[in-house]
Parts: C-alpha cells; sequence; structure tokens
C-alpha cells in the first residue's frame, strides 16, 4: 500500500474523532454529533480522492446478490438493541447514517484499498479507527468486516459495499 493511502486512511478520524467526542460527550447532541461527522465524511471523500488519485469501481454485477449477506452481517451487534428505535425521536439521523455510508465505503473500500497482498487487511485497520468511540469490540467487529467488504470490494466493486453499508446504517436506527 503506497504511503498517499495510509495517509488518507487517517484522515476521516483525525478530522472527524476529535469533534465527535465534543459533540457527544461535552455538548451531548446528538445531531451536532452527526452533523460533524458527516461534514467530516464528506471533507474527507474529497481529500483522499485529491491525494491518492485513485478511481472507484463502481458497477453492477452478480456481487449484488451479496448485499442482502452483508448487511446481516453488519446489522448482528445490533441485535440485542434493535427494538430500541432512535430514528423516531431523531429523525433526521437518516441522512448521516446514508453520508457515512457512502463516504466510508469510497474512502476505504474505493479508493485507500489497493492490489497489494495486505491491503485488505491494512483498510479495515484504518476504517476501524473511525469507530474508536464505539468501544473495543466495535472496533474488532469493524475490523473484521472491513475485510469481508475489502474482499467483496475487490471482487465486485464498491457498489455492494455502498449498498450494505448504507441499508445497515438505515437498518440499525429504524429497527
Amino acid at each position: 500500500m503506497r504511503m498517499e493511502s495510509l495517509f488518507s486512511g487517517i484522515i476521516l478520524p483525525i478530522l472527524a474523532i476529535p469533534w465527535e467526542f465534543y459533540a457527544y460527550s461535552i455538548e451531548r447532541s446528538l445531531y451536532l454529533g452527526a452533523l460533524i461527522v458527516s461534514l467530516a465524511e464528506i471533507i474527507s471523500l474529497i481529500l483522499v480522492k485529491n491525494i491518492t488519485n485513485n478511481s472507484l469501481n463502481i458497477s453492477i454485477n452478480k456481487g449484488i446478490l451479496l448485499t442482502i449477506i452483508l448487511i446481516l452481517i453488519m446489522i448482528f451487534p445490533y441485535y440485542d438493541s434493535l427494538y430500541n428505535s432512535i430514528i423516531f425521536n431523531y429523525p433526521l439521523l437518516i441522512f448521516p447514517a446514508i453520508i457515512g455510508g457512502i463516504c466510508e465505503e469510497c474512502i476505504y473500500r474505493g479508493y485507500i484499498l489497493e492490489d497489494g497482498k495486505y491491503d485488505v487487511y491494512i483498510q479495515a485497520i484504518l476504517w476501524s479507527f473511525n469507530h474508536i468511540l464505539d468501544g473495543l469490540f466495535f472496533v474488532a467487529y469493524t475490523i473484521l468486516i472491513g475485510i469481508v467488504l475489502g474482499f467483496v470490494s475487490r471482487k465486485y466493486g464498491i457498489l455492494p459495499c455502498i449498498i450494505a453499508h448504507t441499508i445497515s446504517n438505515v437498518l440499525i436506527l429504524i429497527l
């Protein structure tokens, strides 16, 4: 993996985590935190695109069939809490959920993921840094999911990953 890609993998956590921590812990504003994270993801996507000079492979193919399995895997840690829907209290969180799924997949499985032997694992670890505030279990879980998404992206492009990530984010809010 090139140094540009490694550096690009830490842009989003560097931009988002300090402000996310501030918004969620000090101000206790869910909307402010979601807005900050969404802006950080959009800015990071633009920066990573310009730094890596890689292109995205977005195409419809048989990999789309994997999205249902990926969605089920991605909502697994939330199984016990799915009956406590947050969307009814905070309906505007649907937009950051969609933005997050699209931006994170484009950054980590699109621009950063390359063809090196260990790149699938490296991008998964870099992606997990975004979830450091969610606890160690979730960080480990995102590494595993990132590896799966990396292999799917490498074989079928990022479209199945974008769809699965976005839908799982929304389902976690709705269910």
